[in-house]
């Protein structure tokens, strides 16, 4: 300011003035009628000179964003409302710009033009030019069909159509309600399909052949078909065919005739081809000679055989976990080789299996003569290779002498390694090799290694149970093999519950969702939540018991120890799981806001011994005589053993809702964990929500004070699952009355 004041002073009256430049000359606007149009112009200073100005429009009908400004470079933005007029109108003005370098105008002419849909450089203004778009560009169509261009230039102008399009988009197909607009506006024929032969007659192959089915379609368009079989032997190529499944208006559709699943003789079977307006069935007669099949003498066989082999292996399994003595071992096996000896009396390993029976029976005389008579009759030249390594493996069994064990080591392991089955190899080697037998390490890989290789032998699963009874600790990753296996040993029985925690521990930090694993813990948490339930009713009883006697007594400001323990073990009232099953047993606890007891429902057996317990003073004599004549007192490590099962099966619990919770699995079935989870007061992140979400919203089941206060405060449900929240509450409101208010 200073400076400009000197220069007045001297006479100098130079002023500065911008170069005003606008990047627009004049408009020419074609504006959609019922659509706002925005647009903008530059004002810029040549000689970066700040340009003070402003705007206004001639005839008002331009809306201007800022009507003065003061920059360099200033954008000017504006609006035309279009909504309220109508195509073929015309408006013609200016906009007037006024700065400190001078006036300028740009005059304008805006035309109304119908509503039209831009795809590219081409604009859609009719039904026709968008199905001519569909026919050649369907998924640029039906990228177009959900606009809101789409809408208001086809749509809204018409309630009927209208009424049609927005039907049609409620369904899950965008595809199929496209199609179905077309039709509708009669743009387009429906698509249909036909097929060249109804009934194809084909000779019963060999092995598994295909046949193909060749489907027409009449237009253009969308199509969705599904594709099923009404015969086992008859497998379609595709589950579904769609558009994209023609070359033109034909699909070949391959159909394979599998002949294992045929049944006997002349046999009919149809493929499917169905969509929502069609239902095509074309019928497959396949002839197979009836000689080609084995006889019903053959197929007994070979199920007497199955049943004898896996009576084999069950024996053994059992054998091996100690529900079978070594006397009914060997005479249920000896049984089954016998079967399987009338069978196949070609077969000498089942005389070898017998032999190897007598050997554990401790029946060596008819093993020497079993012996004698391989040595003077067979040749052992011709015996296979299994019948080899059985035979050396039962002659170091009786001979005992380490060469001789080493030798037969070292056969079965050659033959193990290169030879088939491999399971065989296998079994033998795990009472020879050495390595195996005192390496639990060695034996974990080689299990591993062959359940990669495909091996699925419960014996398998067995010997890795054991491995990890013995050391759980081995357990440290969970991959099929080890799920398989464990999946195994709990179904059987033959899991150690350390093996079960560090299962636990392993499935607890699995970050993604594995059903199989899911299940496996599912499965550990019912069988102890089973088991807890029944001691939790016993100790409830003694609890009720008790307090029957203590209500007659005058409470004590300073309880004795005895006293405390057993009202702390009561002071809450029943969970829902505990009322279950109360139900279950005939018992009612009772009304803490009620002095009185209520009258107890309890089967005639415990009913009785109520009514035959002394009439005592005090609550503390009640307990001595309870522990005196009620049976024996409890021991310390019974009730650790208590308290310990409890945390494990809440370990159990925390990784179940850890694993749903993650894979955000609110389906009904899942809610009973959820339920756990709260009524035992886990920490989790969102399980409040999931709790909600996964009840059964036909209900208003009572819903845990806890989840209500912790929704009240903080919560990421959507609109329906918070009305049913709060009518949940509103249908509670006699138990959640504070809450309520």
């Amino acid at each position: 300011m200073k400076a400009i004041v000197e220069q007045y002073a001297k006479g100098e009256f130079r002023i500065d003035r911008p170069e005003v430049v606008i990047s627009e000359e004049s408009f020419k606007l074609n504006i959609e009628a019922g659509t706002t149009y925005e647009g903008s112009f530059t004002v810029e200073s040549k000689n970066d000179i700040p340009i003070k100005g402003m705007v206004y429009d001639s005839r008002y009908l331009l809306r201007f964003e800022t009507h003065s400004f003061v920059s360099r470079r200033f954008e000017v933005k504006f609006s035309f409302n279009a909504t309220c007029l109508e195509a073929g109108q015309t408006f013609r003005g200016h906009i007037n710009v006024i700065t400190d370098g001078g006036e300028k105008r740009i005059p304008y002419d805006i035309s109304i033009v119908e509503p039209y849909v831009k795809h590219k450089e081409d604009k859609i203004d009719d039904l026709f030019k968008f199905a001519a778009l569909a026919e050649k560009s369907w998924k640029e169509a039906v990228r177009l069909f959900t606009t809101g261009e789409f809408r208001r230039t086809f749509i809204d102008n018409d309630n009927h159509t209208r009424q049609i399009y927005e039907s049609l988009l409620a369904s899950h197909s965008v595809d199929q309600a496209m199609e179905e607009f077309l039709v509708m506006v009669h743009k387009k024929r429906t698509v249909t399909l036909s097929v060249s032969k109804s009934e194809i007659d084909t000779h019963m192959p060999d092995e598994t052949m295909q046949i193909t089915i060749e489907i027409n379609k009449n237009t253009w368009g969308y199509t969705m078909s599904e594709i099923s079989s009404n015969a086992e032997f008859i497998i379609p190529g595709k589950k579904t065919i769609t558009g994209d499944d023609f070359t033109g208006n034909i699909c070949q559709l391959p159909v394979y005739i599998s002949p294992e699943h045929v049944p006997e003789g002349e046999n009919r079977g149809s493929i499917i081809i169905e969509n929502i307006y069609q239902r095509i069935e074309v019928d497959i007669h396949l002839t197979k000679p009836l000689k080609d099949r084995p006889n019903q003498e053959i197929r007994n066989k070979r199920r007497l055989l199955k049943q004898s082999n896996i009576k084999l292996t069950q024996a053994y399994l059992d054998f091996r976990m100690e529900r079978l003595s070594l006397n009914e071992y060997v005479s249920t096996s000896i049984d089954a080789l016998k079967t399987l000896v009338e069978m196949e009396p070609e077969e000498d390993l089942y005389r070898l299996g017998i032999m190897h029976m007598n050997i554990l029976a401790g029946d060596f005389a008819k093993v020497e003569q079993e012996f004698l008579r391989i040595e003077a009759d067979v040749d052992r030249s011709l015996m296979s290779n299994q019948q080899k390594c059985y035979y050396s493996y039962l002659r170091s069994m009786v001979l005992r002498d380490e060469e001789t064990i080493e030798k037969t080591a070292n056969m079965i392991r050659r033959n193990f390694r290169t030879q088939e089955p491999k399971m065989f190899y296998f079994w033998l080697l795990l009472f020879v090799d050495g390595e195996m037998t005192e390496d639990s390490a060695t034996l974990y890989r080689e299990l591993s290694s062959m359940f990669e290789d495909g091996e699925n032998s419960p014996i398998i699963y067995f010997e890795i149970c054991e491995i990890l009874n013995s050391n759980p600790l081995l357990l440290k990753k969970l991959t099929p093999f080890e799920i398989t296996a464990i999946k195994w040993g709990i179904r059987h029985h033959y899991l150690s519950d350390e093996v079960q925690s560090e299962f636990v521990k392993l499935a607890g930090k699995n970050a993604d969702f594995n059903q199989q694993i899911f299940d496996i813990l599912k499965q550990i948490y019912d069988k102890n939540e089973n088991v807890l339930k029944k001691e939790r009713i016993r100790r409830q009883d003694k609890n009720n018991e008790y307090l029957r006697y203590s209500k007659s007594e005058k409470k004590d400001k300073s309880k004795a120890p005895e006293d405390k323990i057993l009202a702390d073990g009561i002071k809450d009232k029943p969970t829902d799981i505990d009322e279950g099953l109360s139900e279950e047993f005939g018992i009612h606890f009772m009304d803490e806001e009620d002095g009185d007891a209520k009258e107890e429902k309890r089967p005639a057996a415990k009913a009785e011994s109520v009514m035959k317990a002394p009439e005592l003073s005090s609550a503390a004599e009640f307990a001595e005589h309870y522990h005196v004549t009620g049976g024996q007192p409890e021991s310390p490590e019974s009730a650790e053993n208590y308290v310990r099962r409890e945390q494990e099966n809440e370990e159990v619990l925390h990784s179940l809702c850890s694993m749903l919770i993650s894979a955000n699995k609110l389906d009904h079935k899942y809610h009973r964990f959820y339920k756990a989870a709260v009524l035992k007061s886990m920490k989790f992140i969102g399980l409040n929500e999931c709790y909600i979400r996964s009840m059964n919203h036909s209900r208003y089941d009572l819903i845990p004070a806890s989840v209500l206060m912790y929704l009240n405060y903080k919560n990421t449900l959507n609109e329906e699952e918070l009305a049913y929240l709060y009518a949940n509450v509103i249908f509670n409101k006699a138990e959640h009355m504070k809450i309520y208010h």
